[in-house]
């Protein structure tokens, strides 16, 4: 399934600096209403912020970035205690 996100540039990555803490998470990019709710949980090497998702009262496993409004999977944070 595709999400989308109630804030970011409509092109490009949303950078941490740029964004709220929370957002909304739309199954659409013209929807109104939220089908979840995305919390930061930490940023890339470039800045790029990363948001974990909860999408029906379900959590999605992983951490994902929003390009051009949409959440992309990713894989490791900058934050990360484990990295390498």
């Amino acid at each position: 399934m595709v999400y989308y996100a109630s804030i970011g540039p409509p092109r490009g990555p949303a950078l941490y600096r740029d964004t709220p803490p929370t957002t909304g998470v739309l199954e659409s990019p013209s929807d109104a209403k939220a089908v979840g709710t995305a919390t930061e949980a930490g940023w890339t090497e470039n800045g790029v912020a990363l948001w974990r998702l909860i999408v029906d009262g379900a959590a999605l496993p992983g951490r994902w970035a929003i390009e051009g409004r949409q959440f992309i999977p990713q894989f490791k944070s900058a934050t990360d205690p484990d990295r390498v």
